[in-house]
């Protein structure tokens, strides 16, 4: 259901406030332990094919932030949250809790998880988790959103006259869809659309005369086998996040046990590794906890699950 007034107001001045708030407070406001902590992108340049869906850090930023984390926090690798998952708790369990804790991740499989990220975590010894879209590995295919923010991105750079021709082309294409005639409201409209409309993608894609398959070969965004392997012998942990980005809770259970089943699976037989973690795209809101269990159960190359739901108390095999 839709946020009432109430929330969204409530929601609104929370975002506002936030900057102001110092860091030291949050960790009193927000007691978990461990914290963790995930990104996407970190870039020196803005990069077209995520720079309209989320702010990416530079290295410079980056660098920054794992000098505070070694700072404040004892940075648990994934063996630490594998122990702090299964009870008793014991003294060894106490040890990565002191001083207050946090874990790192990445999600998507970007490539500069390897370019940018991983000199600076080897720099620092800093442990991390990678998940990966399996779909993507190789540069294989576009996530569907990678393909709106192509299109924001080259929509913004024609001219007016080239602008208002697509605009009319795109009427006469999708009709009734089609959004107001201007950049703004096009960012807007084709935010919301889901993954069920990637051929929709590949109209706007082709009025615009953006070349995905182009610019997977020569831009190369995503992680290679061969770049995942290294980072594996470097002695991070590679999950899985689904085949293709999927939002689970749209599809049926049967579909997200595929999704969550074969994606691990394909991650074990790449890295060799016999079990790998796995991270919600989006969310996990909607998955039923229940079937997440029986899932780990009947497949134990599935590990641990990670999920965005910020200070929610869950299952002890997730972690937020």
């Amino acid at each position: 259901p839709a946020p009432t007034l109430p929330k969204r107001i409530l929601k609104k001045i929370t975002r506002l406030l936030a900057p102001a708030i110092p860091l030291p407070a949050y960790r009193r406001l927000m007691p978990r332990n461990p914290l963790g902590f995930f990104y996407h992108a970190i870039s020196d340049t803005p990069l077209p094919h995520v720079q309209h869906l989320y702010p990416s850090k530079t290295p410079a930023e980056f660098e920054q932030d794992l000098l505070y984390l070694k700072r404040h926090f004892t940075l648990l690798a994934y063996p630490d949250l594998l122990a702090l998952s299964q009870p008793p708790i014991t003294a060894h369990h106490s040890s990565l809790t002191q001083p207050p804790s946090a874990f790192l991740s990445f999600d998507d499989g970007f490539a500069e998880c390897y370019t940018a990220a991983r000199p600076l975590l080897l720099k620092h010894q800093i442990p991390c988790l990678f998940f990966l879209a399996t779909d993507w590995i190789d540069n294989r295919a576009m996530y569907y959103r990678g393909k709106m923010s192509l299109c924001i991105e080259k929509l913004a750079h024609l001219a007016p006259n080239a602008q208002a021709d697509f605009f009319r082309q795109l009427a006469t294409r999708i009709n009734s869809q089609a959004p107001s005639s201007n950049p703004q409201s096009f960012t807007t409209w084709i935010l919301t659309h889901q993954q069920s409309a990637d051929p929709l993608l590949d109209q706007v894609c082709e009025l615009l005369d953006v070349d995905v398959p182009g610019y997977l070969r020569t831009r190369q965004p995503f992680l290679t086998q061969a770049q995942i392997r290294t980072m594996q012998a470097d002695g991070f942990v590679i999950g899985a996040h689904t085949r293709c980005h999927s939002k689970l809770s749209t599809l049926s259970q049967d579909e997200q046990a595929v999704e969550i089943i074969e994606s691990c699976r394909i991650v074990c037989d790449l890295t060799g590794q016999p079990q790998v973690p796995f991270a919600f795209p989006f969310s996990g809101s909607g998955v039923e906890r229940d079937f997440l269990a029986r899932l780990r159960a009947e497949h134990p190359h599935v590990g641990l699950i990670f999920d965005t739901q910020k200070l929610r108390r869950d299952r002890p095999f997730i972690y937020h």
